[in-house]
């Protein structure tokens, strides 16, 4: 080709932008877009946790949609005299972004019941069978499992009284031991939890047409002949998917496993405990207020666990946030106090999940970080702990409630 022809066609192909400025445009802008949105919705988490230390309403904001809109301008001026080899011209472009932004505040009803609503059960399945540590997953999402409670009280505003959460973190610990060794497991199983009961009186077995049969067995009865060779109608016993926790035989006379069977008042001879959730959960159960001595045919068989609230796991781990010594002796913030009258320090019940420290000054290697009432509050960037509790705590916002609607998630359009 000569030259002439080839100056044509490089000029030619300028002048064009969109046969690879579209795709060049892509690569320049969607990551950018996607560390904006995740250090933004962190960022906002961070601020809402800190939010709720100090009684202040909490705000979450939405961005229903990201357009980016890129123009593209050009011109080619060519001149190529007949009687020369030799040829000129020029090009000019101009490309220009116009991004809109869409940000809407979360103040529909359904967020707001979601946030107050417990969380759903089989979340603990789908979390601790996913990598996360048990004991993390349980401190943060459970109330009580069996009247053993987890800081009830710490599931609202500051209270003014020590929660108790103990017994229930060293059960947590318990399981996560035997959880790195393998030896339990949550899943999901088909079980069999009912009884076939007699739902009618015996009558004669030429009474019995084989319509009725037939009729019963649609709707979950059956027919069964008794010893005077008369028939009742029974029901038929329900399998369904029931979560449970699973426990290997060469566990079950490990110390772990004695130490949670005896804080939860289960029956130690179980090859699995059933795992359902209680709808209630801060009052105790009278038919527990017992000895095992006094009622040692009592012993339970499956794991009742009541679960917070999205809301309630954000007011549970703000507890712990460190706070402005002048803050404290304003009266910004709720003193809490043990059995003994002496003040207690919240970071010996979530310190060792989630570390927020306070600064005056911006923090040089923080991993997410907040400018709020005149200090820098942040997670530092080597605190791999607090960090793997605060991922937790946006997946269980995005799956709990952000789930259920691309309408819910930014949609880019380029």
């Amino acid at each position: 080709m000569s030259r002439p022809l080839a100056l044509v066609a490089l000029l030619l192909c300028a002048a064009q932008p969109g046969c690879w400025w579209g795709p060049k445009t892509l690569q320049n802008t969607r990551t950018h877009y996607n560390r904006a949105i995740q250090t933004t919705a962190r960022e906002e988490m961070l601020l809402n946790l800190v939010r709720m230390k100090y009684r202040d309403s909490i705000e979450f904001i939405k961005i229903p949609s990201i357009t980016g809109q890129h123009t593209y301008a050009g011109g080619v001026d060519l001149s190529f005299p007949f009687s020369s080899a030799r040829g000129s011209g020029s090009t000019d472009f101009a490309a220009q972004s116009k991004p809109t932004i869409v940000y809407q505040p979360e103040q529909a009803s359904e967020f707001n019941r979601r946030l107050l609503a417990p969380i759903d059960i089989v979340t603990l399945d789908l979390l601790s069978s996913k990598g996360w540590a048990v004991n993390r997953v349980l401190r943060m999402t459970v109330r009580s499992i069996n009247d053993l409670d987890n800081a009830t009280s710490a599931g609202g505003p500051t209270p003014d009284r020590k929660p108790e959460f103990e017994a229930f973190r060293h059960v947590a610990d318990q399981l996560r031991e035997l959880q790195q060794d393998r030896y339990i497991e949550l899943g999901n199983e088909s079980l069999t939890l009912d009884s076939p009961v007699s739902v009618s009186t015996p009558i004669d077995a030429e009474l019995v047409k084989g319509e009725a049969i037939v009729e019963a067995a649609m709707n979950g009865y059956r027919f069964e002949r008794g010893d005077d060779g008369r028939m009742s109608l029974w029901s038929v016993p329900k399998a369904s998917n029931t979560l449970v926790l699973r426990i290997a035989p060469v566990a079950r006379s490990s110390p772990e496993m004695q130490n949670i069977v005896q804080l939860l008042e289960l029956d130690a001879d179980q090859d699995y405990y059933t795992v359902k959730a209680d709808q209630f959960g801060q009052l105790k159960n009278p038919a527990t207020w017992r000895s095992d001595a006094d009622h040692p045919s009592s012993l339970r068989r499956e794991l009742v666990v009541s679960m917070r609230s999205f809301k309630e796991i954000m007011f549970y781990l703000s507890h712990g946030i460190d706070v402005p010594d002048s803050h404290i002796s304003d009266g910004l913030l709720t003193r809490t106090c043990d059995e003994y009258g002496q003040e207690f320090d919240w970071r010996s019940m979530t310190g060792d999940l989630l570390q927020v420290k306070v600064a005056k000054l911006p923090p040089l290697r923080a991993a997410v970080s907040v400018y709020y009432r005149g200090h820098w509050f942040y997670i530092e960037d080597c605190d791999l702990n607090s960090k793997a509790t605060f991922n937790l705590l946006i997946e269980l916002f995005n799956l709990e409630i952000r789930a259920g609607g691309g309408a819910q998630i930014p949609l880019l359009s380029i």
